[in-house]
Order: structure tokens, then sequence, then C-alpha cells
């Protein structure tokens, strides 16, 4: 950006160069031309100082360094010609003298050119811009040689290359459509005021109005409008910063330019009555003498961060008393511990006593220093060793342990104990090689990180135990099996019949254990999960035969069973049972455990019906964040009808009724089906999309309801139907319209009944589906006219949404050709759409909508070109072309037919540029002053020429 200012500085200094020197030129050319009268009156030196002068006039010629200069008699021959421009053209100086200006120039510029000649000898000078060798010139033309009688003799032509300028014109222009687009996206409120005019406003953003409901308008015509919206109570702190500005202004020093600079926040009264906090943060901008310029700032929206920072203080201040209430809490607390630890102390001293007086071993273990810290005098009965070699060597604490239970003693010395306690029994070796066996039980002792850096526990000898134990180890085998396998209820089944129950289980299920043998396994089962307990428990076989009712539970596993058993005392509790194949008695025997999952299976339907909560909470939510949002599921678009579509998919799918989508061919009618059931309680199973007008009346009952295998010819395998792999999901019938009237009725029977029969069974199956119809059509007149059934349209038309074309959202059309680029570019850098190519864009009417637009960005992916392709305008014809139409010639005089003929032009120009007064002036081909002057003519403005429709913000 310095480079293309510093270029466009050079070019307005050369600028200025030449009319400095054309200035001079016409002066000395007065000059002499009263030299001449001077020489013609003394009849001597004329042609001698004509010589002179035309010799001063082509030094002056050749040394011009950005153009060309020359000079033209009547017959426009060239009498003298010069300048580095005629190099760029490949034109020599010297070969134009004498020759006449269309002997050297084409035809084309003849033309043009010699009209502009002719004026310039009746005394009118003449400017003009032309394209020529590839370059863009600025022409000036000027009479230079007249007499007495005013009549021109020669001419000069002053010729500047502006080629450059014209470029860094174009380039600015460009900048400044792309800063005007980040303007309008931007959700700050840019603005710059003249701080030597009352702070006038002299810019301010378009969104102005998106954000607050005001038009720009306003700021333009009432210089202090930002003070009448401003809250009462915050125009003293509003005000400050105008007092900072005053201030700085006053000052030249640069170093002081900081004191320019203000941020305040205050109050900002909306459109619609309602208050908003703004931030504004803004500087002064100052020259290279120091003088100020303007003020620029922005407004910034912070409601939110406000209230953000109020809920923040309020908690901060329950937080300040809760540490207040807890650090008296604990104090109070210290105080008791002092008193425990004076306890402890004491109770310590008692319990070392104790121990140093029992026959059971207690130790402690440092496992960072792996040392023994404690041992208690037993030790040296049951190891045969001194507690103080221990101590020196602590080593032989874990070498003491037999060598083939070192495994299992391992866990306590080899730094593996963390959270389970220790209870192990094994053998140790004696110092007299006497090996006893040990029962050592130890814990872990955490520190204040959690973590476990000391081991206690307590030994003693159980080698008479042991010893009693193997001697009852034939005698218990049967207890020990049930003992040793389940820790619950056990019990033994054969021949479908409990052959043994141990205490717990009948506790569980509330029964005499004789009462519980005599009682028939099934009876104890809900009749709900009575074949699922056949096929888990009692049948060796997976997949009774006999089955017909599908299983409840998730878990599939054939050795598990989840159900309700009946108690005893009448109580229903949920149960799980697992099994195992084992040998009673020398008899095939089913080994189960049974446990208690009442208060697990209470939790787990109070978790879900939390989590439905939960769901329904978050839909609410993200209701009521939607504003502003752009995208949302699948559908991208952030103008007001859009939003209010995503409101109604946010309402529809939290409830289970039908919908009803109407729009247009290509307005994305699919896509809002599938965000709804993205967003619902059924988004975890199936989204089945079904194109109604694809399927014949006589395939309609296999495709929708399926088919068995040998059902008619050419059933070769048994095929789900529509609604059978919908199951619990949503069904989406696209151009429902287009189903026959026969087709209505057999549609109809399913969802009303809920049932449905597949052909070649007489089953009947379960239709949980959620219908959901799209359609381009107006169903209540297709009712009316016979076309579809009244009864199904009640059914389906429960929750209607219209999807609205995309000529109505023409605000969406950026935000979708952006998004349609970077999903075809196939992963590279997505095409820049350049502003002009917008305007064309947001121009077009859309008749295919977004389906027409993904098309459009596709083929300008392919051909980097924008065409329009619209079977609905007849070739040849131009919906922009202007009518004639309404002007008379016999109610009109040329003059003001030309007049309002003008003022129409300059309409719908204006129109097409959406009343962009610089772009307007540019397609017109005339400065903006004349546009400015032009509109002023003829009172025109925006609010006179498109009246604006109010719409309440609410």
């Amino acid at each position: 950006m310095k480079d293309e200012a510093k270029t466009k500085k050079q070019l307005i200094a050369e600028l200025n160069a030449l009319r400095r020197i054309n200035k001079e030129l016409e002066q000395r050319v007065h000059e002499q031309a009263q030299a001449f009268e001077e020489e013609i009156k003394e009849h001597r030196h004329a042609e001698s100082l004509l010589i002179k002068n035309k010799s001063c006039f082509r030094a002056l010629i050749e040394s011009f360094p950005s153009g060309t200069v020359a000079l033209l008699d009547r017959d426009l021959r060239y009498m003298l010609a010069g300048g580095e421009g005629y190099k760029k053209i490949g034109i020599t100086p010297s070969d134009l003298l004498g020759k006449r200006f269309s002997e050297v120039w084409p035809a084309k510029m003849c033309d043009f050119f010699e009209p502009l000649y002719a004026n310039v000898f009746r005394g009118e000078k003449q400017s003009v811009e032309y394209h020529l060798g590839g370059l863009d010139w600025l022409v000036h033309i000027v009479p230079t040689l007249t007499r007495e009688e005013d009549n021109v003799e020669a001419i000069t032509l002053l010729v500047v290359d502006i080629t450059d300028f014209k470029k860094l014109e174009k380039e600015i222009r460009l900048v400044g459509e792309r800063l005007e687009f980040l303007l309008a996206q931007s959700p700050a409120i840019i603005y710059s005021a003249d701080p030597n005019c009352e702070f006038e406003t002299t810019f301010i953003s378009k969104n102005l109005e998106t954000i607050h409901g005001y038009l720009p308008e306003k700021y333009y015509k009432f210089p202090h409008f930002w003070m009448n919206i401003t809250h009462p109570e915050d125009i003293d702190e509003a005000l400050k910063w105008v007092e900072n500005i005053d201030e700085a202004t006053k000052q030249i020093n640069k170093s002081l330019v900081e004191k320019g600079a203000f941020e305040v926040e205050y109050h900002l009264q909306n459109q619609d009555g309602s208050y908003c906090w703004i931030q504004d943060r803004g500087r002064l901008i100052y020259d290279d003498a120091g003088n100020a310029l303007e003020v620029v700032g922005c407004m910034i929206d912070v409601t939110e961060q406000k209230q953000a920072q109020e809920e923040l203080n309020k908690y901060r201040r329950q937080l300040e008393e809760l540490v207040t209430k807890r650090t008296a809490a604990l104090e109070k607390e210290i105080e008791e511990r002092k008193v425990t630890e004076q306890s402890l102390r004491e109770s310590e001293e008692r319990f070392r006593q104790l121990v140093e007086n029992i026959h059971q071993v207690f130790w402690m273990w440092d496992i960072k220093t792996e040392k023994m810290l404690y041992v208690s005098p037993a030790y040296e009965k049951i190891w045969g060793k001194t507690c103080q070699s221990l101590y020196e060597t602590p080593a032989s604490f874990p070498d003491s342990v037999h060598p083939q239970d070192r495994q299992v003693a391992a866990r306590i010395f080899g730094n593996r104990l963390q959270i389970n306690k220790f209870d192990e029994e094994y053998r140790i070796i004696r110092s007299d090689k006497e090996v006893r066996w040990i029962k050592n039980r130890a814990f872990p002792i955490y520190n204040d990180k959690g973590e476990v850096y000391r081991i206690a526990g307590i030994a003693e000898d159980c080698t008479e135990q042991k010893r009693t134990g193997d001697a009852l180890k034939s005698s218990e085998a049967h207890y020990r099996l049930l003992a040793e396998s389940v820790t619950e209820g056990v019990g033994i089944i054969q021949n479908k019949k409990l052959v043994f129950v141990n205490t717990a289980l009948a506790s569980l299920l509330a029964y005499p254990k004789d009462d519980l043998l005599r009682t028939a396994l099934l009876s104890l089962i809900c009749d709900d999960h009575k074949v699922y307990f056949h096929k888990k428990i009692l049948d060796p076989v997976p997949g009774h035969k006999n089955e017909t009712e599908k299983p409840i539970e998730k878990d599939e596993s054939f050795r598990s069973f989840w159900g309700q058993v009946i108690c005893g005392d009448g109580r229903k509790i949920w149960t799980e049972w697992h099994r195992n194949s084992v040998r009673w008695e020398n008899v095939p025997s089913v080994f189960v455990t049974v446990r208690d999952i009442t208060e697990v299976k209470l939790r787990e339907f109070a978790l879900r019906e939390e989590k439905e909560n939960i769901y329904r909470e978050y839909i609410e939510l993200r209701a009521s964040s939607i504003k502003n949002q752009y995208k949302f599921g699948h559908i991208i678009g952030k103008s007001r009808v859009i939003q209010e579509i995503y409101a109604i998919i946010l309402k529809a799918s939290a409830h289970e009724d039908n919908v009803i989508i109407y729009g247009e061919s290509g307005t994305g009618k699919e896509l809002a089906a599938r965000t709804i059931h993205d967003m619902s309680n059924r988004h975890s199973k199936p989204f089945v999309p079904v194109n109604c007008g694809a399927i014949p009346e006589t395939l309609f009952e296999s495709e929708f309801f399926g088919y068995r295998k040998g059902a008619f010819t050419g059933a070769f395998a048994d095929k789900h139907g529509f609604f059978c792999l919908a199951h619990g999901g949503t069904l989406f019938l696209d151009e429902i319209g287009e189903l026959t009237l026969n087709m209505q009725v057999k549609f109809l029977r399913a969802i009303e009944g809920g049932n449905y029969t597949p052909l070649g069974t007489n089953e009947a199956k379960k239709a949980d589906v959620r219908i959901i119809a799209a359609t381009n059509k107006n169903l209540a007149d297709m009712v009316r006219e016979g076309k579809f059934r009244e009864d199904l349209f009640y059914r389906v038309h429960v929750i209607p949404i219209t999807i609205p074309p995309l000529r109505d959202r023409k605000g969406d059309i950026p935000l979708l050709a952006d998004h349609f680029l970077k999903l075809h570019g196939d992963g590279k850098a997505s095409k820049r759409i350049s502003g002009q190519i917008y305007d064309t864009l947001l121009s077009h009417s859309w008749p295919g909508n977004v389906r027409e637009l993904e098309n459009m960005m596709k083929r300008y992916l392919a051909t980097n070109q924008i065409d329009f392709v619209n079977i609905h305008t007849p070739q040849g014809s131009d919906k922009n072309a202007l009518s004639t139409k309404g002007f008379h010639q016999e109610d009109l005089k040329l003059r003001e037919c030309l007049e309002a003929f003008e003022k129409k032009i300059i309409i719908k120009t204006l129109e097409q540029n959406r009343w962009h007064r610089g772009k307007t002036a540019r397609t017109l081909g005339m400065p903006e002053r004349t546009l400015y002057r032009k509109l002023k003519q003829f009172n025109l403005c925006r609010n006179i020429c498109e009246p604006r429709k109010r719409t309440s913000n609410k």
C-alpha cells in the first residue's frame, strides 16, 4: 500500500508539473504573440524572432519527460514535435515535421480528434483521455498562435502517459469494494468524524441498520444523533472522549497523539426501544504537520460480556462468602486437630505397648527408601532373627520368603501394591531352616498427593491352621466349589429345577430353601422375560425353536440374563444371572450365580430420563443461540427468513410429530429433513430418503413393506422394505404429492395402525418411524381437487415448514457460494469471487434456487466463467432494457423528454448498483461530481425512489 501511495503521489506530481508547464507555455505563447505584434508593427524582426522562439520551444519540447508536445498549424501539419512519449509508441518526432495529422495516425484516431481540433481553433480548450499503443494518454489541446482578429493560427498538443495512474485508480476502486464488503460482514460498526466541525459524522458502516436498526443516513443528516439515542445517565461518560479529543486537537506536538485515543462504554438505544451496552474505541488521525484530520473508531455490542461479568461478580461474592465461612470452619478444625493429635500421641504409646506384647508381627515398610521403619518384637520369635538385623538389612525380609512363594510376596515389596489390600499366605524359611506358613495382611498408606509411600501390615504364624485345613480339604470339596466360585446367590439347576440353593439366594428371592427347591424355576420369572430366561439359562443350545419374543435386554451373551423375578413376598426385583456348565454329583448341571441389580436398573432408568431432559434443554439452548449463526446442521445461511426456519426446525426436532416441508425445487428440502432427524432423539437411528415419484404403483407394497422369499416369482430372498430399514428412525418422503390415491390408501393404513404386513407372510410388523414429507406442490389445493386424500393430509400436515426460495434470501448467496467453492475445490485453495461477480449473482432471479447456484459454482471452478442458463427467458430478451413507454412527443418538448429519459436511466442504474453512487457513476461513464449534480437536479434519493418497508425486530 505504501508503494501504491508513493506511485499515486508521483503521478499527481507529474500531472501538476504538466499543468504548470501548460500554464508557462500559454503565458509564453501570449508573450510571444505580443512580441509578434510589436515586431509586425516594426516590420523587421518578426521572422528572426519567430525562428528564435521556435528554437526555444523545440528545446522545451524535447526535454518533456513523460509525454509528448506538438505544435500544429491550421492545416493540422506538425510544426514542432518532441518528448519521450513518442518512443513508447515507436515514433521519431523528427519524422512528423511537415506531415498532416491524418497522414501519421489511424483513421479512427483522426475521426476522434479532428472535431476537437475544430473546437480549439474556435478558441476552446479541450482535454480528453485516449488509449493508444496499449497505454492510456491524457491529451490537452490549447490554442497557441493568434492574430489581431483572434484567429487561431496554431494549436499545442500536450500528451501525458497516465497508464500507471489508471491502474492505480482501478486498484483503489477494488480495494474500496473489498473494504465495503468486509465492513458489512464485521460485527463492529466502523465510523469516522470531523473533529473540526463539531464531530460531524463523515462515514459509518452500513451494518448499523442490521445491528441497531438505524439507517446510516440519520447519522449523516443529524450530526448529534448519537447523543439522542445514548442513555441519559451515560451522556457524561460518553462525552469524555470528546473532551479528550478537543484537548488533543489543540496541541501541535505529535507526541500528544495518544491523548486523542479513547475507550468508553455506555448504553445505546436500539430502534425497537431496547438498550444495549456499547464499547466505543477510537483515536485521532494526524497529517504530517500534526494537524488533526479526523476521528476514526468502532462500536461493538458488549451486552453479553457485561451480563457475563455481572454473573461473574455475583459468583465471586458468593465465593468470598464461602471462603470466609470455610476459613472459620478450618480454624475451628485446626483447634480440634490439635486436641486429636494429642489424643493420638497418647493412643500411639498405648498401641506400641500393646503390639510389643502380642504374638502377631506389626510392621511398616517405606517404599522410597526400601527400608523397614518398624517391626514388632514378635518378629524375633516367628522368624528367628533379631529386629535390629532387619533394620540393618531390609532385604532380609523378602529374602526369607520360600523361593516358590516369592512371586506372591513380591506384590508387597515390589512396589506393586497401589490401591487394593494384600491378604495372602506364603512360606518362610527361618534361620534354623524350618519352614513356617505366614498369613500376611498389608494395606497401602497414601500421602497428601494420593500416592502410596508406605505399606503397613500384620503377619502371623498360621502353620497349625494350614495343617488343619489340609485335613479338611477332602471333606469340604463340594463346599469349596460353591464358596470359591461366587460370593453372592448360588444355585444348581438339573432338568430345569433347582437342586441346591445357598442362603444368599434364598434370602434374595425371599423363599425358604425347602420351598425354593420345590418351586418351578420358570414361575419365579416375570412373563415378559420367561422366553428370554429359557433361552439364556435353561436351554443348552443357542436359538430356541419355539422362541417368538424378542429379548428386551441389551446384552446378547449366551451365558447371562438380566430380567425381573417375582419374590416370595410378591415384590418384583431386577436380577442378574450368570450360568456355567458343571457336573454336580456326576450329573450335567447348570451352575448359576444371582445378584440383585434393582438399584442399578433404577439408576439406569433415572439416567436415561435425565439424558432425555438434558437433550431437551440442549435443544432449547440451541434455539436461543442460533441468532446470527450462518450454518445450522446441513443448512447454510444467516438471513432473517432462514433464521426463522432454524427456529422451526429446532421445535420440530424436539417432538415426534410428523413434518411436511414445502418449497420449490432445489431449495434444500431434504437437507432440512436430515437436520431435523440429526437433532431429534432418533439421530442414532437410520434416515431413509424415498423419492415417491420414482416408485411405480405396482411396486409400492414391495418397496415400502418388503417381502419374504417365495412371495412371488423372482423373490429369491427376503427383502426389507423402507419401513423396516427406517425402524426407530426417520422415513423421508420426497415429492409425496406424486403418490396415487391407491398408494395413499396403503400408506395411510400403515401409519394409522402403526403396523404393516410384508408380502408373503401374515405376520404384522410394528412401524416405528417418524414421517417427514416434502413437496413442491400445494397439498391443500390437491385435496380440494380430489388428487390427495384429506385424511392423509392431516396425518402428515402436523408441523408445516416452508423453505424460502433463494431469490427471497439473496443475503445468503455469498455464504453459499464460498461453501460450494470449498466443497468442490478438490482440496485446493478455493477461488476468490470478485465484488463484480457477487453483484451479478445477487441480480439473478435463481429459478433453480440453491441447486442452480451449486451447479454454477462447479461450472465456475471448471471454466472460470460465470454464466446463467435460464430456460424461462427467450433468447434475445433483455430484462434490463430500458423502455421509452410513457414519453409522448406531443406532451413534452425535446429537452424535457431527454431529461425525463436521463432521469429514468439514472434510477435504473442506481437500482442495479444498489444505490452505490461511485459504481453508478462508473457504469454511466460520468464523473461522480456530475452524478451528484444530476441527483440534486432531479431531486433523487433512495427514500423517494425506493420506499422502505419498516419491520419490527421483535
